[in-house]
């Protein structure tokens, strides 16, 4: 008879990825939300690069700036703009809790601490892990203050945005393809080599 348990753990991991941060953000709004979209720059009404735009069902939109490292952070108090278009109810700053610094981030921005650590293992009679489950979680850290000069966005403006998501979408779809093709050919040289 075999005997399979779950073992609880809990263990940090250091570095996350901007991707991953995205998808932990995408994850949390997601029900909440009619439109994210990564990195909205200066064509759609901004006069600089935005991380994540999302647009709520009230038509009111919301900016994430993403941090992976304090040194990402600190940089981000030397850039030129405050994270402060008008277009904007509210204001995120998403990142590992390790690295969560008031001092520097602005104080009518929400925080999002994110978290990625194994939770739990399964074990067999001989105390070997069978398998490892990765529990990823992003958590509001601290509310963001409302901008109340903020206003809805118009039907064309978030159109706009749809547009900009609808060739991104096919850019990468491009991107993917090229990708397939570069690893089955590597598979074959690797296949061929052997």
């Amino acid at each position: 008879m075999r005997f399979i348990w779950l073992r609880i753990i809990e263990m940090s991991v250091e570095k996350v990825t901007t991707n991953e941060l995205e998808i932990a953000v995408v994850q949390l709004f997601n029900q909440a939300m009619d439109l994210i979209l990564p990195n909205v720059m200066q064509s759609w009404m901004l006069d600089y690069e935005a991380d994540l735009v999302m647009v709520n069902r009230s038509r009111y939109a919301y900016e994430v700036e993403l941090k992976t490292s304090r040194a990402d952070l600190k940089a981000d108090g030397k850039k030129r703009h405050k994270h402060d278009a008008p277009i904007f109810k509210r204001l995120y700053f998403a990142m590992p809790g390790e690295i969560i610094d008031l001092y520097l981030i602005p104080e009518r921005a929400g925080i999002l601490s994110y978290k990625n650590r194994v939770v739990a293992e399964h074990v067999n009679w001989a105390g070997k892990r069978v398998a490892e489950y990765t529990y990823r979680d992003l958590e509001l850290f601290r509310e963001p203050t409302d901008n109340r000069m903020a206003r809805k966005l118009t039907r064309d403006e978030i159109q706009k945005l749809k547009g900009i998501a609808y060739y991104r979408l096919w850019g990468l779809k491009r991107s993917v393809v090229k990708l397939v093709k570069e690893v089955k050919k590597l598979e074959s040289e690797l296949k061929e080599s052997n």
